[in-house]
């Protein structure tokens, strides 16, 4: 059964990966990760991470895909036009089978998150209930993502995977075990940025065995704080190819300003500023902490918000993930409350409730939010915290009748949705018809549906239809750039002749993203006005939205 699951899970993905459109962020990923290859220097902004670029970069270089060097977007150092400006010379099958096997590549993630959810539920509730945990896994979010050239379900695996070698350290502390929490930390911090806190977590988990053991070992403590230290800073070192200094006055500064880290870290006499770090690890900090000091644009509920919300991620999870796998965890942290309260609590439910809720604590301090797949690393413990009800479910026949309803709600809502898990919204927000009044970017409309939008002009027999797109992917792609006028949205004064769009006759279409104006300047956020006012006659993907003007 557990096979059955898995080759399904990988069905399912590799045939997303073949057939949903670019996201708007993987053609400078591509771009990221084979600059890496070529030992070439990144471009701006250099926040991305090393473990995708690692495992994916090899395959440009292999295809030999041209960079065009002579380009003069070459001099703006940014990544995403000339990543645009590659792809506008490339042929339609080249980037199909480019971003099809860099897609591949990545599947290892959301296969390896399922298997390691089983595993553990199968250790801590017994084989029945972990099978039907590995059924939860395909939430159409998480499959949806997990197909992308992106690194969110690589810090989702990542993060549990740390959280699986805490419990496994607490439980057996030793050398081994020391060392696979050293590289799963090492593994996480080269996943994603926002990672880097599992360093501090590891360390404090070790000074606490330590200080709760009933015979303490000072060898012991030594060698494992050694292995986490050791073993991630030797790894950075090596992964950003050892292009390292310590940080100058001026980067500890732009550090502190957004005030995600310390004094302590960030001062004359901290850590970063006294031991070589590498160069785009120091780079990407300070992107992080320019965002969390100035913000970032974003939407919810209607308002376009120019700096974060505490209320966005939970609202996020509350409209995006399956109403059935929020029964499953609200049971299970009942139950396991109920545990806490008798005082019976064990070793694993700090691990199974602790690190999503610290993840999901930070992620509602920050200013950085485009959508729910920044919180993934979320959703394993949610599951696991579910394995907790499935447990007590399966020990009555009506609690195995609930759970049969539950699992198989669930299944529909993935099932339903399938591909097009980007845009899934649960039975709270209505669907994914209406999603797009509470969340966009990410959360709805990522730029992956020009696909269907040529399967929608061939079957209309459109000859002339006027695109106001988000994203990076190419209409030469689908062979309708003869029939699609693509034009610009106010991302500058330069590009429109007005405050507002007052469009002439003919056949439009508008991703769902640029409706809300959260993108633009103040004077140009009502500039979709007359389409946001309007219902559209057809919604390509649940992302694009036709409208027809008279």
């Amino acid at each position: 059964m557990v096979g059955l699951l898995v080759a399904g899970y990988l069905i399912a993905l590799g045939w997303q990966a073949w057939h949903v459109g670019l996201t708007f962020d993987e053609p400078a990923h591509m771009l990221d990760a084979y600059l890496y290859w070529l030992g070439q220097p990144d471009l701006s902004p250099r926040d991305f991470t090393p473990l995708i670029k690692i495992l994916t970069g090899w395959i440009p270089r292999i295809l030999e895909i041209p960079l065009f060097p002579e380009l003069p977007v070459w001099k703006n150092d940014w990544k995403q036009d000339v990543a645009s400006e590659i792809l506008d010379r490339l042929r339609p099958d080249q980037i199909q089978k480019l971003f099809f096997l860099m897609r591949l590549v990545l599947i290892i993630f959301p296969i390896s998150t399922a298997l390691l959810i089983w595993h553990w539920g199968r250790k801590l509730f017994g084989r029945v209930p972990a099978l039907l945990l590995l059924t939860a896994v395909l939430m159409p979010t998480a499959l949806a993502h997990g197909c992308l050239l992106k690194n969110d379900l690589a810090a989702a695996f990542s993060y549990l995977l740390c959280a699986y070698c805490g419990w496994r350290l607490w439980l057996e502390p030793g050398w081994r075990t020391s060392l696979l929490l050293g590289g799963s930390v090492l593994l996480a911090m080269l996943a994603k940025m926002s990672l880097l806190v599992t360093g501090p977590m590891a360390f404090l988990l070790v000074v606490a065995r330590r200080i709760g053991s009933p015979r303490p070992r000072l060898r012991w403590l030594g060698l494992a704080l050694g292995a986490v230290l050791l073993i991630t800073y030797l790894g950075l070192l090596a992964a950003y190819k050892f292009d390292a200094h310590p940080a100058t006055l001026e980067e500890l500064a732009e550090m502190r300003a957004g005030g995600v880290f310390s004094e302590a870290v960030t001062g004359r006499t901290g850590v970063f500023g006294w031991i070589p770090l590498p160069s785009d690890l120091l780079s990407g900090v300070r992107s992080l902490s320019l965002y969390q000091e100035h913000g970032a644009p974003g939407y919810l509920l209607g308002e376009a918000l120019s700096s974060g919300r505490w209320s966005y991620y939970p609202l996020a999870l509350m409209v995006k993930t399956p109403i059935a796998v929020q029964i499953l965890f609200v049971g299970g942290a009942v139950l396991l409350s109920a545990r806490c309260w008798r005082r019976k609590a064990v070793a694993a439910d700090g691990f199974l409730l602790v690190p999503g809720i610290l993840y999901l604590s930070l992620a509602m301090q920050s200013n950085l939010q485009l959508g729910v797949r920044l919180v993934l690393p979320c959703l394993p413990f949610a599951l696991l915290v579910g394995g907790v009800a499935i447990e007590r479910g399966l020990q009555s026949p009506t609690g195995r009748a609930a759970l049969t309803a539950v699992l198989l709600w669930m299944m529909v809502a993935s099932v339903s949705i399938y591909p097009q898990g980007i845009s899934y919204f649960n039975e709270w927000a209505g669907g994914p018809g209406q999603g797009w009044k509470y969340l966009v970017d990410s959360n709805l409309d990522w730029g992956q549906n020009l696909p269907e939008l040529a399967d929608y002009v061939r079957r209309n027999r459109l000859q002339k239809l006027k695109l106001y797109y988000f994203g990076y992917d190419k209409l030469h792609r689908y062979g309708i750039e003869d029939r699609v006028e693509r034009l610009a949205p106010p991302w500058g004064p330069d590009l429109v002749s007005g405050t507002r769009l007052v469009p002439s006759p003919g056949i439009y279409a508008v991703s769902a993203t640029l409706l809300p104006g959260h993108f633009f300047d103040t004077p140009y956020r009502d500039y979709f006005l007359y389409f946001r006012e309007r219902e559209p006659e057809a919604k390509i993907g649940y992302s694009i939205f036709i409208y027809k003007v008279d």
